[in-house]
């Protein structure tokens, strides 16, 4: 009997970002994100594949680069919502409260741009974005108890920080979610 439904997927497995300089590119997500350059693609192409340890070991990749020269330069602000990329944003997760904020204090003090900090109901994040106009949101998430009884709540919620206070971060996790600001999404 054929299936009604789809077979659901364990996640998903890697992705490839296009990009006008590998060795720019390289640099962003190696040096400043803490990625593992683990393999390089052997034909006329340049691609390269990068890494991270998950449970059992490295992952064979978690995202490639794939240089095009002639891609056009990014929009000179990120913004969530505009900008000339076809990717919105990426995530990158880091393993706990401590880390995530060594790691934005350390983009921070190498000069990558701090666009938007935010609490959301289930990760505190700082968006930043690669040399390609990319954005990266760097995030740690919150214990599943504080959002597993209202996703959507979690994921409408969303608390920002003002520029002189991104590297602060509030462990008073709410479980009573607001909504976002709609007037400020837009702007």
């Amino acid at each position: 009997m054929p299936r009604a439904t789809p077979v659901r997927p364990l996640g998903i497995n890697h992705l490839v970002l296009n990009v006008r300089n590998m060795d720019e590119s390289h640099h962003f997500w190696c040096d400043l994100l803490g990625f593992e350059h683990v393999g390089t693609l052997d034909s006329e192409h340049r691609m390269q594949f990068y890494g991270t340890v998950h449970e059992g070991g490295l992952h064979h990749h978690d995202f490639a680069l794939a240089e095009v020269p002639t891609l056009p330069e990014p929009t000179q602000k990120w913004s969530m919502f505009g900008g000339t990329s076809a990717i919105g944003h990426i995530a990158i997760t880091y393993p706990d409260r401590e880390s995530w904020l060594e790691q934005v204090e350390f983009l921070k003090e190498n000069g990558v741009p701090m666009n938007l900090r935010l609490d959301h109901g289930m990760t505190h994040s700082m968006y930043v974005n690669d040399p390609n106009g990319y954005g990266v949101e760097v995030l740690y998430e919150l214990p599943r108890e504080v959002w597993e009884h209202d996703i959507n709540g979690a994921l409408n919620h969303a608390v920002p920080y003002p520029e002189d206070q991104i590297l602060e971060d509030n462990t008073d996790y709410t479980t009573d979610f607001q909504p976002r600001d709609r007037a400020r999404d837009r702007a």
